[in-house]
């Protein structure tokens, strides 16, 4: 796990994404340290497919969903052009209680 945290910190490879697969517990503990997804050994070869495809998909999509968690307007907007518009595409409020693709965001940005 020490590895994941230290690829998440560096600068040259923190956009790598992640996919821990362990014989060990600690699930929790990898997303929390940036895994995109976790497996624990014994897997099948049905899940190691579909963990590739999933890691393959993500890193294909050029447009990343993004939940900004943020009650000042001007501050989210700003947030939001200096990501990049196109980069990304962001809920309206009022918009993420709805089931939607925003429900699971490969990015969550929050300030309190």
């Amino acid at each position: 796990m020490a590895n994941t945290d230290r690829l998440k910190h560096d600068l040259a490879t923190r956009h790598i994404p992640i996919h821990i697969m362990t014989v060990e517990e600690g699930k929790q503990r990898s997303l929390q340290q940036g895994a995109i997804a976790y497996l624990q050994k014994p897997v099948t070869s049905e899940s190691l497919s579909k963990a590739l495809t999933d890691i393959r998909t993500f890193v294909e999509r050029t447009v990343k969903n993004l939940l900004i968690v943020e009650d000042d307007k001007l501050q989210r907007r700003s947030i939001v052009e200096l990501i990049g518009e196109g980069m990304c595409q962001v809920p309206r409020l009022g918009q993420v209680q709805k089931p939607s693709k925003h429900s699971n965001p490969d990015i969550l940005t929050a300030w309190c």
